[in-house]
């Protein structure tokens, strides 16, 4: 395995940051990195739900600064829900009051020491979660099986899970998943696992767009120099083909 350029540096002395909302979606974001070992390593940081983005964009900042780091790449993945618009404004206005260099359109490195990109997903513009983005990329037929249960489950008034696709992916990982192990408080069988054994294929819909987003922040350089007059020359996350 080829060596990242980043190790045997501590996480919170990474320039290549990315800001997730939970822990759940952190083992993901990992699980992402595992698989596709970008050049550089990524500290993936929970901030505890989107609402907590307007204070730790700053800390983030602030840390940053505090290990003696004068640029930096941050990516900042936050879910859609049912207000892609809402979400999309919020990360922009928080990450600019932060003093990130951050364009408008999603998946676009801003200039300047500080650089930022956002994506939200399923993908920008569009309702959902991560859930409904790995299910995407997952076998027919076993999906299926596994939405079939929880619908079932459903029916008879025993389903307690908050989000059916989130009960259909566990469902699929726990199946699909070699020595599952549940290595969490809530018992939630590892996704993650299952992105590291191939379960699930990174090169499709809208997981292969998370993907390249992911590796934009994983392989972009922090101490490569940009000026606001290169505008028009940001770096961009490769379109899905």
């Amino acid at each position: 395995m080829m060596a990242s350029k980043s190790d045997g540096i501590a996480e919170e002395e990474r320039p290549n940051v990315i800001l997730v909302e939970g822990k759940y979606d952190k083992r993901i974001i990992d699980a992402i990195l595992s698989s596709t070992k970008p050049t550089y390593q990524v500290n993936v940081k929970p901030i505890g739900g989107k609402n907590a983005l307007k204070g730790n964009l700053p800390a983030t900042v602030k840390g940053l600064r505090l290990h003696g780091l004068t640029r930096a790449v941050i990516g900042i993945i936050l879910d859609n829900d049912d207000n892609p618009a809402g979400t999309e404004s919020s990360i922009v206005d928080n990450a600019r009051r932060a003093g990130l260099e951050i364009p408008d359109e999603p998946g676009v490195l801003g200039d300047g020491p500080f650089r930022a990109a956002h994506w939200t997903v399923p993908r920008p513009k569009e309702n959902g979660s991560i859930e409904e983005v790995i299910l995407e990329s997952t076998d027919d037929e076993v999906r299926q099986l596994a939405e079939a249960h929880v619908a079932e489950v459903k029916e008879r008034g025993k389903l307690k899970a908050t989000s059916e696709a989130k009960a259909v992916l566990q469902i699929y990982s726990a199946t699909q998943t070699e020595r599952p192990r549940l290595d969490d408080k809530e018992g939630r069988p590892p996704v993650s696992d299952g992105i590291r054994q191939n379960c699930y294929d990174l090169t499709k819909g809208r997981l292969k767009e998370l993907t390249e987003f992911v590796n934009m922040i994983g392989n972009t350089d922090a101490e490569q120099e940009t000026t606001p007059a290169s505008k028009g020359n940001e770096t961009k996350r490769r379109s899905p083909e």
